[in-house]
């Protein structure tokens, strides 16, 4: 029999596939590499195998001990975290308003405990704040991988008695994991994304690999011993990472089938052993070695870094090339120090029966304490630097009027318009609002206007989708789109008012095809005209702001000392801009007129940014771009009612 020594033999071709999963992550979040999150997957099946390796050799020789598992755990972890941590939580004290502030006290908490993939799938929602603002969003797979190895070891110990226990809840945990996940992939891709049991197939599988190398030795050598079998693996793996970080992107069903691709590929590659071409040559090498060692602080680091300079420099969403590469530059500068101060120092610290409990209490205490000043901070105890500067709050209405359905669902519910097409005036005209949330916001006072001149509206907007059957084939909107078709068709109202947010991410995915978008958009109009409504208005492109339009008085004016100016193009998105002049320059039918809210909201000064003294609520908009209640009556006031009194004869 092996002794565990030589079992737990130091590989340092999985230092080299810990490079690769954190150049993809890197590569995903900094320079565009569009599937580089599966990286983070390669951390899973990483993971996976090494801790149950150790579990399974302690197991196997009757040396297992919870307390110095843990205390591994501990002394691996924790240092690293607790550093950033703390860095984050003093950098968000003095850059950051009370709000969000707060914001960060609650993610850190959560990031101390291990939970932050719950409150991430809590918080996640069409008017969730954006990811790339959340500088701790990146800790949901450090809590997974935590919440896995809470209940792992004690799985294994206690089904290790029985024939077949160790396999049998390997694999278990493996398949039932699996198909939950494709489960959720079909009916909840944020639970699918978040949640552990849908992950915790991706760690099992690294698992299994340990098992058949602890357990079923005679497979591993007869693999390792077969030159050419250990090299088909070793390339099939890191082809089959290539492909799912060449093909895969951030609207693909992930996890699902397509993690299979990456997970399977990881797992080929150490199964391969280090003496196979790839792991030899590629993954063995000086450079990756080095950034594998340091792959763990630099996953911790990277990700605030990138956040906190979109925070404190971003425009438009998006930051400067020389801002991310410095940003690029402080994170591997940091987490090198990180490695060579913090954790090196650490890891030397052996971990003995006597000292187990040392070990697992300075752990404990250490992040007790952060959780506490977290709290803290939470609770407005204590404040941040700019505590008492009153940012401006960001208004989110409790529920948008109307009867707008949800688009991002497979089939959708047409029961949803019913209690809007109800008349309430009889041989009166009817006026139809389509479009998305946009549309919607714009619905919220185009009700109030038109029940006083006893005249009928029908709310025909849908959330997430584009009001256009042709581009939209997602299932649930198809079916509204063609549903919204048939009523223009069939009913003939006397207006149709055609609103939407055109520049968002699925947009730009046309504008990168060479699709000839804003003539969808005009062609849209001219087809509800032909096919049936007496009379269209299309309501141009928005100015939307940056992140949020309090986010930009805030942070461009407030914190600066200076007064909120009624009109600013700071922060104004130019490409929504671009977009309203583009639709004004199509030609359109008589029966198609097109308004502008270019025109009526921005002049030479800049864009309004509220119609009144009460703030928030007499913001234009309330976020980004969807008009608050005073901000579309101010856009009824100022010329829409003219042109729909035109219109409708």
């Amino acid at each position: 029999m092996s002794s565990p020594k030589q079992e737990l033999v130091y590989r340092q071709d999985i230092d080299g596939l810990r490079a690769i999963a954190i150049l993809l992550v890197v590569g995903f979040h900094y320079f565009g590499v569009k599937g580089g999150f599966v990286g983070v997957d390669i951390f899973f099946v990483i993971s996976g195998y090494l801790i149950t390796r150790i579990l399974l050799v302690d197991i196997k020789h009757n040396t297992f001990s919870v307390s110095a598992f843990y205390a591994r755990r501990v002394r691996r972890i924790f240092p690293a975290l607790i550093v950033v941590l703390v860095a984050c939580l003093g950098l968000g004290w003095s850059q950051l308003f009370s709000d969000d502030f707060q914001k960060l006290a609650k993610h850190v908490m959560a990031g101390s405990m291990y939970v932050q993939n719950f409150l991430l799938w809590h918080e996640s929602g069409y008017f969730d704040a954006d990811g790339i603002t959340k500088p701790l969003l990146h800790l949901w797979s450090l809590a997974i991988e935590e919440q896995f190895y809470l209940v792992w070891p004690i799985l294994l110990v206690a089904l290790s008695g029985f024939r077949l226990g160790l396999i049998g809840s390997i694999v278990s945990v493996l398949f039932v994991s699996f198909f939950i996940n494709i489960y959720f992939i079909y009916h909840d891709t944020t639970t699918a994304f978040y949640l552990p049991f849908s992950r915790l197939w991706e760690l099992a599988l690294g698992g299994l690999v340990a098992y058949v190398e602890i357990f079923h030795q005679k497979i591993s050598l007869h693999i390792r011993e077969k030159k050419r079998l250990m090299n088909v693996l070793s390339v099939m793996g890191l082809l089959m990472i290539t492909v799912a970080a060449a093909i895969l992107n951030k609207d693909a069903a992930f996890p699902g089938w397509w993690a299979l691709l990456p997970i399977t590929g990881t797992g080929l590659l150490v199964l391969a052993g280090d003496n196979s071409i790839i792991n030899r040559t590629l993954l063995s090498n000086t450079f990756m070695k080095w950034i594998g060692k340091i792959s763990y602080p630099l996953y911790l680091w990277h990700w605030p870094m990138i956040s906190f300079a979109m925070i404190l420099f971003g425009s438009d969403n998006k930051i400067s090339r020389s801002v991310k590469l410095s940003a690029f530059v402080i994170s591997v500068l940091l987490a090198w120090a990180t490695y060579l101060w913090v954790e090196k120092p650490i890891q030397r610290y052996k971990i003995t029966p006597n000292n187990t409990l040392r070990v697992l209490g300075l752990g404990i205490a250490t992040t007790g304490g952060i959780f506490i000043v977290a709290y803290l901070c939470w609770q407005q105890t204590i404040s941040p630097r700019f505590g008492d500067i009153k940012p401006i709050a960001a208004i989110v209405p409790e529920k948008l009027k109307g009867c707008m359905p949800e688009g991002n669902q497979e089939h959708g519910s047409i029961d949803a318009f019913k209690a809007c097409e109800q008349p309430l005036f009889a041989n009166r005209p009817t006026v139809y609002v389509v479009g998305d949330s946009h549309a919607n916001s714009l619905y919220q006072s185009l009700e109030t206007y038109f029940h006083q001149r006893r005249m009928n509206v029908v709310d025909y907007s849908v959330m997430h989708c584009i009001p256009f059957t042709l581009l939209d084939t997602r299932g649930a909107c198809v079916d509204y789109n063609r549903y919204i078709q048939q009523k223009i068709a069939e009913q003939k109202p006397a207006l149709v008012i055609f609103a939407a947010y055109h520049i968002n991410d699925k947009m730009a995915d046309f504008y990168h095809e060479k699709i000839a978008y804003p003539y969808f958009i005009q062609q849209q109009a001219e087809h509800m005209a032909v096919s049936g409504a007496q009379h269209v208005i299309m309501v141009g492109e928005i100015p939307t702001w940056d992140v949020s339009l309090p986010h930009v008085l805030n942070r461009y004016f407030l914190r600066e000392g200076k007064a909120i100016p009624k009109r600013t193009y700071t922060g104004v998105i130019q490409s929504s801009l671009v977009m309203d002049t583009t639709l004004r320059q199509l030609s359109y039918s008589p029966k198609v007129s097109y308004f502008s809210l270019k025109d009526i909201l921005c002049q030479q000064q800049g864009c309004l940014t509220q119609v009144g003294e009460q703030l928030p609520n007499d913001l234009i908009v309330y976020d980004y771009g969807h008009l608050t209640r005073a901000g579309s009556e101010y856009v009824i006031n100022n010329g829409l009612s003219t042109l729909i009194e035109s219109s409708v004869k």
